[in-house]
């Protein structure tokens, strides 16, 4: 029988799941003694948990899963993203999948990030992962991604789901003083499979201004980096007012690019005050 890997320095939580999203909470073992937790099969921990508490542990921290392409038959990195305060030292989850649709490959953890990962059953679609930093160092504070997932999907139509599971570690989160982080939410993705790489973005080929609007020319850029045409691509234009909004913050602008014969698009901007300090950005549908 194969041990579970434990994660340095030793962590305990239970997970309480609410469809997609788990929020991980702290609790005491039913009829247990109160001045100590019996978690992680019977082993007897420290309480760390009481009325004083500090703020930083009850600050809620969000996992995430950021945005990948998806395209039959090659393989794909899915970022692990992780909302804090800079005070995370230690994080493990579990993530599941229909290994039918997704084949699992890999980790690969942040620069200065070690890694451990429980993959015993992913060919059932289950994997566990653990992250952590050197003692007394910490993940920077905000959104940043701590890790990458590597699946090479195997479908040729259809979507593909990633969920956070309970299986085969426990889910938690450690602050640099090796406490528990009370309450985490994790939230899962899907993403439709492609038989070709989505545009991500564009690169400049003319602008000028005419009629009251800034005409905007770009050649599409795929997801890998490569030029490529427009035509019969659905592609939507999104702004944003800062550099380092999250992805949810990108909004609708209404403006429909037009598609030249030589497979670039011309973005028809409005000019005014508001517009003009705005970022944009262009992503295939």
């Amino acid at each position: 029988m194969s041990r579970r890997p434990r994660l340095v320095p030793p962590l305990f939580a239970k997970c309480q799941y609410i469809a997609e999203t788990v929020r991980l909470k702290v609790v005491p073992p039913a009829g247990g003694p109160s001045g100590t937790f019996a978690l992680n099969g019977g082993i007897a921990l420290p309480k760390v948990v009481s009325q004083r508490k500090s703020l930083a542990m009850t600050q809620v921290r969000r996992v995430r899963l950021g945005w990948a392409d998806l395209v039959a038959g090659q393989e794909v990195w899915v970022p692990v993203l992780l909302s804090g305060y800079g005070n995370e030292n230690a994080l493990a989850f579990n993530v599941e999948f229909d290994p039918g649709v997704i084949e699992y490959t890999g980790l690969k953890a942040a620069s200065g990030t070690s890694q451990m990962e429980n993959n015993l059953a992913a060919q059932e679609g289950r994997v566990g992962v653990l992250l952590w930093k050197a003692a007394g160092k910490a993940v920077p504070p905000g959104e940043c991604s701590v890790a990458e997932l590597g699946f090479r999907v195997k479908a040729a139509v259809g979507s593909a789901k990633i969920r956070f599971g309970s299986r085969p570690v426990d889910s938690l989160i450690a602050t640099v003083d090796a406490q528990p982080v009370t309450t985490v939410e994790f939230e899962g993705g899907e993403w439709s499979i492609a038989q070709r790489r989505r545009v991500l973005g564009g690169q400049m080929v003319s602008q000028h201004m005419a009629a009251g609007r800034w005409n905007v020319e770009l050649q599409a850029i795929d997801s890998s980096g490569v030029p490529v045409s427009a035509v019969n691509r659905s592609i939507r234009v999104h702004s944003v007012n800062r550099l380092d909004a999250s992805d949810a913050e990108w909004t609708p602008v209404g403006v429909a690019p037009e598609v030249t014969p030589l497979g670039t698009l011309r973005l028809p901007l409005p000019q005014s005050a508001d517009q003009a300090s705005r970022f944009y950005r262009i992503r295939e549908e």
